[in-house]
C-alpha cells in the first residue's frame, strides 16, 4: 500500500483511502463507466476499502451510498465486508499506511478550552452570537454518543428564537457518521431504518415529531419506541411474519441497537413527563439584548469566512477511532455526597452530569492521565467547566430554584396584586418588565405551570388575570462548589476523626475509593 499527498492506493493502484472524502474509492470506481460495469467496479473499490481498513462511520456512510445509487443492496455489501477481512501485512519497501480508522487529532487537540475554541468557531464561520452555554452543551451531548449512557438534550423557547440554528450550527461540527438529522418520522421509522443508530445522535429539529399529545388517546408508539431505544439502549419490536417455507405465521424480533441519545427543541414549556426527565432542558434566550445582537449580526452583510470544518470532523473521528472511550471521575463520590436530595429525578440528572464531565474529559484527553486499566481520568476543571453549564438547569429542573426571568416575573406580580384590582394581566408584564407579548406570556406560562402563579381567570378567551401561588424556592446550591471536593485525604472530616466515621454521607468518606466505611487506625 502506498501513500501519496495523504491517499492510500493498494499494491494495484487502486485508491483506498482519501482523507478529503471518505467515499472516493467508490466514487472513483464507478465514475464515467457504463451502468453494467458499475456493480463490479463497486464491489473491488469496497473489497479494497476493506483490507485497507474502514472504521464503522465510514462503512455506515458507504452502505448508504451503494444502496441510494443502487450499485449494491445492503445484504451484497455485508457480504463483501464479511470475506474481505482487513490486511494484515504491506510491502517491506514502503512505509506502513495509516489505516483509514486511525485519525490523527489536529494540533489544537491539546487546548485547554475546547468548547471556547468551538463557539469562537461558530461565531466567525457562522455567525451564531451568544447561546455560548446552549452552543457548548449541545456539542457535550453530541460528543457524548461515545459513551455507553449518553446525554439527551431538549432546546426550549419562543418560536424564531434560535433554538433549531444553534443546532444546526454545532452538528455541522461533526460529521456524518456521528449523528442522523430527522425532521419527522413515522411511528415506526427507526424499527425499520436500514442505517445503524450505534453511538450516533439523533437529531430531531421539533419535538412535535414525538407525537406526545396522541399518547395516552391514540395508538400511537412513536414516543414509547424512543424512550426505548434512550433508556434501554436499543429497540426490541416482536413482529409477525409468514415463514417463506412453511407458509406459517412465526414471530420475530426486530433489534435496532445502541446506545443512541437524542437532541431535539420544542416551543413547548414542557415534554410528556416520561420525556422530560430523561432530557437536560435548556433555554433559548429570549432577551431583547439577545435579540438587537441577532439582528445585527444580520445586517453585517459581511462574507462568512471559509469554516474550516475538517478539522473538527477529523476530531470526532479520532475520538471515536480510539480505543478507550471511556473516563473516571475520581470525585464523583464527594460530589454526589453533597448534592441535596430534594427529587427522585435528581437519580437521572446525576447521571447526566457525570456523562457531560466524561465527556469533556475524553475531549481533553490530551492533557489527562489514563487509569492503569485504561480509561481516562477526569480532572476538577472537567467538573468546573460541566457546573458552569448546568448547575441553574438541574436546579430549576427539580425546584430547588427557578430562574432569573421568571423569578423577576413572579415577583413583579406579587408587586402589581397589591393594587387595588388585586391581579396582573399579561400586559402589566410587558409593560413592567419591557416584554413583547409572546415572551411576558411564556414566563407567565411557565411560572403557573410550576404552581408559583394562579390564573384566576376560568373562563376562555377572557383576559388572564394572575396572582401569586406557591412561594418562590430559595437559592438552593445543587452542585457544590469546586474548593468543597475532596481530591485526596478528607477535608470535610474533623482531624481528629478517621475517615469514614461520622461522617455525613451515609458512613463513606466524600473521597473514599471503596464503598465500605474504613475502619479507625489504632493507636
Amino acid at each position: 500500500m502506498t501513500a501519496f499527498f495523504g491517499r492510500e492506493y493498494d499494491a494495484d493502484g487502486n485508491l483506498v483511502y482519501d482523507p478529503d472524502d471518505p467515499l472516493a474509492p467508490i466514487k472513483e470506481a464507478v465514475a464515467d463507466e457504463d451502468e453494467e460495469k458499475k456493480p463490479g467496479l463497486t464491489v473491488r473499490a469496497v473489497e479494497a476499502m476493506t483490507r485497507a481498513g474502514m472504521d464503522t462511520g465510514t462503512r455506515a456512510m458507504a452502505r448508504a451510498y451503494v444502496k441510494k445509487h443502487k450499485l449494491l443492496t445492503v445484504a451484497e455489501f455485508d457480504q463483501i465486508i464479511v470475506r474481505s477481512p482487513r490486511r494484515k501485512t504491506h510491502l517491506a519497501s514502503v512505509p506502513p499506511a495509516v489505516p483509514a480508522h486511525l485519525h490523527t487529532p489536529p494540533a489544537w487537540a491539546s487546548d485547554l478550552d475546547i468548547l471556547k475554541k468551538m463557539v469562537r468557531t461558530l461565531r466567525v464561520c457562522m455567525g451564531l452570537v451568544g447561546e455560548r452555554k446552549a452552543a457548548k452543551l449541545t456539542y457535550l451531548a453530541i460528543t457524548s454518543r461515545l459513551l455507553g449512557e449518553p446525554v439527551n438534550l431538549v432546546m426550549k423557547g419562543l418560536s424564531s428564537s434560535g433554538k433549531s440554528y444553534t443546532v444546526e450550527c454545532v452538528a455541522r461540527l461533526f460529521p456524518p457518521e456521528a449523528i442522523y438529522t430527522m425532521t419527522a418520522m413515522s411511528e415506526r421509522a427507526l424499527i425499520y431504518l436500514d442505517e445503524s443508530l450505534e453511538h450516533r445522535t439523533i437529531i430531531l429539529y421539533e419535538a412535535a415529531a414525538l407525537r406526545e399529545g396522541r399518547e395516552k388517546v391514540d395508538d400511537n408508539q412513536t414516543a414509547y419506541i424512543i424512550r426505548s431505544l434512550l433508556s434501554e439502549g436499543q429497540i426490541e419490536y416482536p413482529v409477525v411474519i409468514r415463514d417463506e417455507e412453511t407458509g406459517r405465521l412465526r414471530t420475530e424480533k426486530l433489534i435496532k441497537a445502541g446506545p443512541t441519545n437524542i437532541v431535539t427543541s420544542t416551543t413547548a414549556i414542557s415534554l410528556h413527563g416520561e420525556n422530560e426527565t430523561r432530557m437536560l432542558s435548556v433555554p433559548s434566550n429570549d432577551s431583547k439584548a439577545q435579540t438587537r445582537a441577532v439582528m445585527i449580526e444580520a445586517s453585517a452583510e459581511k462574507k462568512r469566512q471559509d469554516a474550516d470544518l475538517g478539522d473538527w470532523h477529523a476530531f470526532q473521528r479520532w475520538l471515536a477511532s480510539r480505543e478507550t472511550r471511556d473516563a473516571v471521575i475520581p470525585y464523583a463520590r464527594c460530589v454526589a455526597a453533597q448534592i441535596p436530595p430534594e427529587a427522585v429525578r435528581l437519580r437521572r440528572d446525576w447521571n447526566t452530569v457525570r456523562a457531560l464531565i466524561k465527556a469533556h474529559a475524553i475531549m481533553h484527553q490530551q492533557n489527562r492521565e489514563t487509569d492503569p486499566g485504561g480509561p481516562i481520568i477526569a480532572t476538577t476543571a472537567d467538573y468546573q467547566a460541566v457546573r458552569f453549564l448546568v448547575n441553574d438547569l438541574i436546579a430549576d429542573a427539580i425546584g430547588a430554584t427557578v430562574p432569573k426571568s421568571v423569578r423577576q416575573t413572579v415577583e413583579t406580580v406579587s408587586e402589581l396584586e397589591t393594587r387595588p384590582l388585586g391581579h396582573a394581566t399579561v400586559h402589566d408584564i410587558c409593560i413592567r418588565l419591557k416584554l413583547e407579548r409572546s415572551a411576558a406570556t411564556r414566563r407567565l406560562h411557565t411560572a403557573r405551570d410550576h404552581g408559583y402563579l394562579v390564573n384566576l381567570e376560568e373562563k376562555k378567551g377572557k383576559p388572564a388575570r394572575y396572582v401569586t401561588g406557591d412561594p418562590l424556592p430559595g437559592e438552593i446550591v445543587v452542585l457544590p462548589d469546586l474548593h468543597t471536593i475532596c481530591t485526596g485525604d478528607c477535608t470535610h472530616l474533623d482531624p481528629g476523626e478517621p475517615a469514614g466515621q461520622d461522617c455525613d454521607c451515609t458512613g463513606v468518606c466524600r473521597c473514599a475509593v471503596d464503598a465500605e466505611p474504613r475502619e479507625a487506625e489504632k493507636p
